[in-house]
Parts: C-alpha cells; structure tokens; sequence
C-alpha cells in the first residue's frame, strides 16, 4: 500500500456523502477528471474497488463500506497537526499537509485488510 494522501482522504469522504461525482468534484474544488482521477489513484494504491458506478448512482461497495470508517478517522486526525503527533510520529514532524502520518496509517487502514483479501482472489 503506497501512503494515502490527505486530497484522496477528503476525495473518498466527498463521493461517500454525495455518491454522485460532479458534486463531490465541487465540494473539493476540483474538475471531474481530476476529482475521478483522486479516486481512480486511491483505489489503484490500495488495490480495491471502494465504488460501485453506473451512468445514475455511485454506491460504496463493500470494501468502501469498511475503509470509510478508517477514511474518516485519518482525516480527522490530519484536520488538527499539532506537535502531539510529532510525539506520535516521531521523525515525521507532526503531519505533512499532503499526507498522513504512516504510523496513523498503518494503526487506523488494516482494519479493511481482511475483508479485501477474502475479496480479491490470489
């Protein structure tokens, strides 16, 4: 799993409470291309499809459904960088503005692992 950024985080959030791509775009202020590539390169990182879509809906699929608890609770912890996480994360300096701490990662995104792998075949 390569590090997920802060801007795929509040992307997955966006789409999960508007399920509709165009609006999610504008709440984050990105175009729809850039937006759709955000979560293109989000799911490609984590090697799980989080959204089921068609030409009328976007729905969570199960695996989204696990990872937007995780989602939301690292996005919540990267809203307030403060020196407590330097303390978490030593040698990160607290939190960069495009990324979680790794550490926080690793605590809070495995919590979806197993419900992937039984998933994804090999």
């Amino acid at each position: 799993m390569k590090d997920i950024s802060t801007r795929q985080l509040r992307a997955f959030v966006a789409l999960a409470d508007a399920r509709h791509f165009t609006r999610a775009a504008q709440r984050c202020h990105l175009t729809q291309p850039a937006f759709s590539a955000v979560i293109r390169s989000l799911e490609l990182g984590l090697g799980a499809r989080l959204f089921d879509r068609s030409t009328r809906s976007v729905d969570l699929t199960p695996e989204g459904q696990v990872f937007e608890a995780s989602a939301r609770r690292l996005l919540a912890i990267s809203i307030w960088r403060s020196p407590i996480l330097g303390i978490i994360c030593p040698g990160d300096g607290g939190m960069s503005p495009s990324r979680p701490c790794p550490r926080l990662q690793r605590r809070y995104c495995p919590i979806f692992w197993p419900v992937i792998a039984r998933r994804i075949p090999g």
